[in-house]
């Protein structure tokens, strides 16, 4: 009996048969269900994905160095021999791309011994991040661009404070986390009382300590968890107000959107068409953006480095390993700060490197840069100039990040 998994693949290609009037013959439909019998979940989840790999490399580079695999049909209408073709056929390349990729989300975590690997090397990558960092271009770029409107979150006295969707660290329902176990010192200096509870109360009626977060891993694919750091409940509440007030300043300028994935698509997509921007991706992006890093960004806004520093939360501990972690990075995923903090720093980084590979660091060329229609920025998709690939990259890797040269085109 054929497994429903296999069965799926099957409908895809009866589909592309019917519907697409693709040829595609049944004894290579039979070898690779055949193949997909015998490797079960494993080969649908992860070897098949990596045919897909080959795909967009070979897309890419105009020839094929990785392996096809199977469905050769659809390949020879793409390539001829190891070549890409003048006129490759959209229909088998959509095809390959549906069938291989059919099975990459997984919605469960993958083993415990890849969890334990990522857990090793989220430990290990936090230890090799810079401790101080001192780029005085850097902190120029990001003050002209960004500190008028951040300097008016860092002053501000209060935010609208809410509590996330997801989990937090105490392992509370959504009506207990109201109650907040414990708040940080810089919690109760900095904030009003009655921001957290209802009835003010002459002292905090909860426990003052350094906050904590759990590292847990999510699934991501079949060989590798995504690891998230789940927060206490009073610095979500917190980070929450203040990722409303970045948010609402952001949305402001195009180039920061937070909401709006589509401008970053379009210059990907123009990119891919003429070949005149290139698309950079990052590898453990906000496992990268350091302490240090972020320090040196927004020290020309001493109120609101001093917020996000305050609001962080500075130890993690892994209950599976019963060891916990003072962090050198801003924060993991699962901090609400997380992604604004990383656009903003890759905006300055992007745009410091550009200006100094055309040899004109000026006010004037910083702010025209910040507000070039070939740059963009969501989360750690970028997307640059392709005569300023090299330089953005070097910048990138020189302040700790790491440039996924896999899923980075030029």
């Amino acid at each position: 009996m054929v497994h429903k998994n296999t069965q799926v693949i099957q409908a895809l290609i009866r589909d592309f048969r019917e519907e697409w009037l693709l040829s595609i013959p049944h004894d290579e439909e039979a070898a690779l269900v055949e193949a997909a019998e015998e490797g079960g979940y494993p080969f649908l989840a992860s070897i098949l994905p990596s045919y897909d790999d080959s795909l967009t490399s070979g897309l890419s580079s105009g020839s094929l160095t990785g392996p096809t695999g199977f469905l050769p049909s659809l390949w020879n209408a793409i390539f001829d021999g190891k070549a890409l073709r003048q006129h490759p056929c959209t229909e088998s390349i959509f095809a390959l791309r549906q069938i291989f990729r059919a099975f990459k989300k997984v919605f469960e975590v993958c083993h415990e011994d890849k969890v334990g690997d990522a857990l090793a090397s989220f430990i290990a990558t936090d230890r090799g991040l810079p401790l101080v960092i001192d780029d005085a271009l850097l902190t120029r770029t990001s003050a002209l661009l960004h500190r008028p409107f951040l300097v008016g979150i860092g002053r501000a006295e209060t935010f609208r404070f809410s509590h996330g969707p997801g989990a937090v660290a105490e392992r509370l329902d959504s009506v207990s986390r109201w109650d907040f176990p414990s708040v940080s010192s810089y919690l109760v200096e900095r904030f009003d009382m009655s921001d957290f509870f209802p009835v003010y109360a002459e002292e905090w009626p909860c426990e003052i300590r350094d906050a904590l977060g759990r590292v847990v891993a999510v699934p991501k694919t079949f060989d590798k968890p995504r690891l998230i750091s789940i927060e206490p409940s009073s610095q979500m509440y917190v980070q929450q107000g203040i990722l409303r007030a970045l948010d609402v300043e952001m949305r402001k300028h195009p180039h920061l959107n937070m909401r709006d994935q589509t401008r970053n698509q379009g210059l990907a997509r123009r990119g891919s068409l003429d070949g005149s921007l290139a698309t950079i991706d990052l590898s453990e992006a906000s496992d990268r953006v350091s302490l240090a890093l972020v320090k040196n960004v927004f020290r020309h806004s001493p109120a609101f480095l001093d917020l996000i520093l305050g609001v962080r939360t500075p130890s993690v501990e892994f209950p599976e390993w019963g060891t916990r972690l003072r962090l050198k990075k801003f924060a993991s995923m699962g901090c609400a700060l997380t992604f604004p903090v990383q656009m903003l720093v890759f905006h300055s980084i992007i745009v410091s490197a550009i200006c100094a590979a055309e040899g004109d660091t000026s006010d004037a060329a910083i702010r025209r840069i910040g507000k070039s229609d070939d740059v963009g920025i969501f989360g750690d998709d970028i997307v640059v100039p392709s005569e300023h690939y090299n330089s953005v990259a070097s910048a990138l890797e020189r302040f700790g990040l790491k440039v996924n040269l896999s899923k980075s085109y030029s």
